[in-house]
């Protein structure tokens, strides 16, 4: 692919037509005839090899041609709109853990280009960059394996530790990681970092402790926590005031320390104004 020339203004159109779903809509947005629009789709289609999305009673579906072709195409259209004198923004995709306290305060020390901030789980935060509908990722856990055309920046380190609230039988023991086997806990959201990595950790002991219940988002599974519903595994980080206050105790895992990696994703392709903020949170 990387050999082929594409039309930059069929890329244009092409992420307008994917970004507001028809052809007709997208020649309203760049000002030009549906025809032109469609003219020009053809020629991308023709320098990729293979159309570039299918007509469904719901709407456009982009093809496998198509969606490869997205990223570059959202890259180019931000390009475009800084040529002309509009405000670049970098968007990142984060992890709920990152983007409520590892981020903050290095955004504040950057002093960078503006910014918009999503929190999100990891699967989803990195889906949104290879995907070209943010510029840069922050996920937790192991980095990818199929990182693709993803540039990875490992910064960090985050615990996470296991609470519950006052006066459940766990509180403030000390027991063998081989006792969850037994308590149901409570879980984040599937493609959370802070599941996967509990769970693939507590695996490898041959412990798999049943499910409670499952509460998508962080804040919400500390509230759930808190309120009585069960334990559950959270990072430290988002913990403390609660750990200190005593609305909420640890249970100390004997010879289990339970931490994982903090990790920075941007394409390979990223314009200046996102490496210039992706080097300024590296900088700890």
């Amino acid at each position: 692919m990387s050999k082929r020339t594409y039309p930059l203004e069929a890329l244009l159109a092409w992420a307008k037509v994917a970004e507001l779903g028809g052809v007709g809509k997208a020649a309203q947005a760049l000002g030009i005839s549906q025809p032109a629009v469609s003219a020009r789709l053809r020629r991308l289609a023709e320098a990729a090899g293979g159309p570039l999305f299918v007509r469904t009673p719901t709407g456009l579906r982009p093809t496998a041609t198509g969606t490869r072709l997205l990223p570059l195409a959202r890259a180019l259209v931000r390009l475009h709109e800084a040529a002309r004198g509009g405000e670049i923004r970098v968007r990142i995709a984060a992890s709920q853990t990152a983007a409520a306290y590892h981020l903050p305060p290095r955004l504040a020390r950057a002093m960078g280009p503006r910014f918009e901030l999503h929190p999100t789980n990891s699967r989803e935060a990195l889906r949104r960059v290879r995907e070209g509908e943010a510029e840069l990722a922050v996920v937790e856990g192991p980095p990818p394996l199929d990182a693709g055309d993803l540039v990875l920046h490992p910064f960090g380190h985050d615990e996470l530790v296991l609470v519950v609230p006052p006066g459940h039988p766990l509180a403030g023991r000390r027991v063998d990681p081989g006792a969850l086997a037994d308590t149901p806990l409570l879980v984040r959201e599937p493609g959370s970092g802070t599941r996967e990595v509990v769970e693939a950790a507590l695996a490898a002991r041959g412990v798999r402790p049943p499910v409670r219940a499952v509460v998508a988002g962080l804040l919400p599974l500390k509230e759930a926590v808190k309120a009585g519903l069960g334990p559950a595994f959270l990072p430290r980080v988002a913990v403390r005031s609660e750990l200190r206050a005593g609305t909420l105790v640890r249970v100390h895992l004997l010879r289990f320390r339970l931490t994982r990696p903090l990790t920075l994703a941007q394409p390979s392709y990223a314009d200046e104004a996102t490496r210039a903020l992706a080097s300024a949170l590296l900088v700890s």
